[in-house]
């Protein structure tokens, strides 16, 4: 190169040795080139992606690329020539309709008069970082609009939940007290207040309190679900004698299993243990569960099976109280398993009641540290089973 030439005497001003970094960074990822005071390239190593020295060398960007495409960078080359300071800053660049961006560092070269002849410059492409960046800002804008339309629709889940909630408490409150009352009044005439009965009169007294007492109860489900979705449900535990609840329970049943044609078998061992466990709510689960066996079994049996100790099929480490209510009814569907424990779900439309039973029970279940589980065959029958923590008076845990 002649070095009495402009670019030669700008290239001997460049800091460092020019030819040295040719070949300590030929063929990296660094672009570096030394421009004179008019923008012209007049050394360049390691051309931009798509460029050749030989197209670059001896002219400026606004010969080789439309001017509107390398605005900021001529703005910035500029800059930098007329305050003789350098500067480093992400430039924008159109090539081809693709737009590129490149991290520059740009100083000044001054003459031996103290003018700046030109500069030099080191960039490197960030196109692909700037466009994870872009990304990752798209997706984390995505995140926040969904958790955004999460949180709305917890909110708006809420308010119904609220609204719901109170509907069936005002419905149920005031539906339950007068059909309570009936309730009340046909025990009294079936416990002879008013003279003896006959047969038929008690045949047909005995239908009545059976149908008053399933739509308590289903309203019990119904304020029970309330309290639960407000956050009112509670569970006292104290010790409970099963062995006697479960006898209890049965033969309060087995005048409506005998009027359905039914056998009502009871299978409970005297080694059950005495549990801490909330009687009143496993009086009403079990109370759900056969009344829902009595009602879809037209004939054969229904029981109640208890049993205590470790379980493969346990929800957790044992022991458990098992508490089995079975049937010889039309049995479920292995894909409704789940769906029947679903608020207001009846597989056999016409059925009675608002099909909140099982997921009242699951719910009690849950409550009392236990669960609900199924197993069924269609034409073979159900069994349902309450599972419930054996903890024993006194003790603060299950072993």
């Amino acid at each position: 190169m002649d070095h009495g030439s402009p670019t030669g005497k700008l290239l001997q001003r460049l800091p460092g040795d020019h030819e040295r970094c040719e070949a300590m960074l030929g063929g990296s990822a660094i672009t570096l080139a030394a421009c004179d005071a008019r923008q012209r390239y007049v050394w360049l190593l390691n051309p931009p992606r798509g460029f050749t020295a030989e197209q670059l060398v001896g002219r400026s960007l606004g010969e080789v690329l439309p001017a509107e495409h390398v605005a900021e960078i001529v703005e910035f080359h500029e800059k930098v020539l007329t305050s003789a300071r350098g500067e480093r800053r992400e430039i924008r660049v159109v090539v081809s309709d693709e737009v590129r961006y490149y991290d520059v560092t740009a100083k000044p070269v001054m003459d031996g008069s103290g003018r700046v002849a030109g500069l030099t410059l080191a960039a490197v492409e960030v196109t692909g970082l700037r466009r994870v960046g872009i990304e990752e800002h798209l997706a984390l804008e995505r995140e926040r609009a969904a958790r955004l339309a999460a949180e709305a629709r917890c909110r708006e889940a809420e308010r119904q939940i609220v609204s719901r909630s109170k509907l069936m408490r005002g419905f149920s409150h005031e539906v339950r007290n007068p059909l309570s009352a009936a309730l009340g009044y046909v025990e009294l005439v079936l416990a002879g207040v008013k003279g003896e009965l006959t047969e038929a009169q008690r045949f047909f007294l005995s239908r009545a309190r059976r149908s008053l007492d399933t739509a308590v109860g289903s309203l019990d489900d119904l304020l029970m679900l309330a309290r639960a979705e407000a956050g009112g449900l509670t569970v006292h535990l104290a010790p409970t004698d099963l062995c006697a609840m479960l006898r209890d329970v049965a033969e309060w049943n087995r005048e409506q299993a005998q009027a359905a044609g039914l056998e009502l078998r009871l299978e409970v061992p005297d080694t059950l243990p005495v549990i801490e466990t909330d009687a009143v709510r496993v009086r009403q689960v079990i109370g759900n569960l056969l009344s829902n066996a009595l009602k879809f079994t037209k004939c054969g049996a229904v029981g109640i099976r208890a049993s205590h100790g470790e379980c493969a099929d346990a929800p957790g480490p044992g022991p458990w109280i098992m508490v089995d209510v079975w049937d010889t009814g039309p049995g479920i569907p292995e894909e409704a398993g789940e769906r029947i424990f679903e608020e207001f779900t009846r597989l056999k439309s016409g059925a009675a009641g608002f099909g909140l039973g099982l997921a009242v029970s699951r719910m009690l279940a849950r409550a009392l540290g236990g669960e609900v589980t199924l197993q069924s065959r269609v034409g073979v029958g159900s069994t349902f089973t309450l599972w419930l923590p054996a903890v024993t008076p006194g003790r603060a845990g299950r072993g």
